[in-house]
């Protein structure tokens, strides 16, 4: 379940910091999650590795209606091959960094979504751990990095 909880974390936060009123926090947000986008998918064109799923299940695996469910949403849409780093970890580590920053209550959340994310993909066996490690560190600079910009400001000075 929590691995699926990726995909409201992505779209939910930057709309809420618009309908508020906060369009440069959403927009920052925003960036934080195409950085993260394109830096995982240059990696996947360099890099094209397969993740564990593909091989069947590990050993161990339970398989249950989450597990899937999950699957079917893969399998229906996912770039095979997608697999270092985990875009989902990346994308929901720039998400509950820049969350903590702009809005700290769903910031929290999101950090135990993340942290979610990381064990039930590799529990679930759709990743392996260094995936997960490498994601973490590729949404980590990308809100670094988002944030960065939007303190340049619009000029970039």
């Amino acid at each position: 379940l929590t691995y699926l909880s990726f995909y409201p974390a992505i779209y939910v936060p930057p709309i809420v910091l618009a309908v508020r009123g906060r369009l440069r926090d959403a927009t920052t947000t925003a960036l934080g999650i195409l950085i993260a986008s394109v830096a995982c998918y240059l990696v996947f064109a360099v890099f094209p590795v397969q993740g564990p799923r593909y091989f069947g299940p590990p050993e161990g695996v339970p398989d249950g209606p989450m597990r899937r469910l999950t699957l079917l949403i893969l399998e229906s849409g996912s770039s095979r091959g997608a697999a270092f780093p985990s875009a989902h970890m990346a994308l929901m580590t720039a998400q509950a960094a820049l969350a903590l920053r702009f809005q700290p209550k769903v910031g929290v959340l999101l950090t135990l979504g993340a942290l979610g994310v990381g064990l039930g993909a590799v529990y679930g066996g759709f990743h392996y751990s260094v995936d997960m490690a490498a994601g973490a560190v590729v949404g980590g600079l990308s809100a670094w990095v988002a944030l960065r910009l939007d303190r340049a400001g619009p000029t970039g000075a």
